[in-house]
């Protein structure tokens, strides 16, 4: 058997064959002994951030339409920022030991099966908070009209009204 090899080595396809059945079967090791947890993580990174677009510009445009719709203002544009990115709130087990002299405390995620392994156990997911909005719209150099659009931005986030700017839209 080895006098096979050493004869098969020595050939220049030989040798071709052999390399590429070494390659075929490192990646064919590189693919098996992964767990596809990078991919899979990536790919939950690019649709959280694809969420987090859908949700600021759906308030965008829930904003636009209400601001819109209010006497005196004509067309508008709307801009929304976000404190941060949402919050979950998984469930743990807590375990804490005392001793005379001291105690110490341990805390673990609750898991759970699902068809792609294990899970922490989610308990509540937290929208991010509305940081600032910015109108732009036809009538927002009228006094009156600023003052209504402002108080219903900040009565509809629940945010003061420092953080709300109403202007003049260019060119109208």
């Amino acid at each position: 058997m080895t006098e096979k090899w050493k004869e098969l080595l020595k050939a220049p396809q030989g040798q071709r064959k052999v390399f590429i059945l070494l390659a075929v079967l490192g990646i064919a090791l590189v693919l098996l002994s992964g767990n596809g947890t990078a991919g899979s993580k990536s790919k939950s990174e690019t649709t959280t951030a694809r969420d987090y677009d859908a949700y600021v510009a759906d308030l965008e445009g829930r904003l636009q339409k209400t601001v819109a719709s209010m006497d005196g203002v004509g067309t508008c544009k709307v801009m929304i920022t976000l404190e941060k990115s949402d919050e979950n709130v998984y469930a743990t087990n807590s375990e804490s030991k005392r001793d005379a002299d001291s105690g110490s405390s341990k805390e673990d995620y609750v898991l759970y099966d699902q068809d792609s392994g294990e899970s922490p156990l989610l308990l509540s997911a937290y929208l991010p908070n509305v940081q600032g909005v910015a109108v732009v719209c036809t009538g927002g150099d009228d006094p009156a009209v600023r003052e209504k659009i402002t108080t219903t931005v900040a009565s509809l986030f629940g945010i003061p009204t420092n953080r709300i700017s109403v202007s003049k839209l260019k060119g109208e």
